[in-house]
């Protein structure tokens, strides 16, 4: 998930609590991760 204020940081500990693995990424690494594998949109 991208990392969006406490929204995204509540999400993410509610998921983590429940056993789920959670990453969170700056939306720039997104947007470039996605440049690189010429993609014009994140989906």
């Amino acid at each position: 998930m991208e990392a969006t204020g406490n929204d995204g940081k509540s999400l993410a500990q509610f998921l983590h609590n429940h056993g789920h693995k959670v990453s969170i990424l700056n939306p720039a690494q997104i947007k470039y991760y996605a440049k690189s594998r010429l993609v014009r949109a994140k989906n």
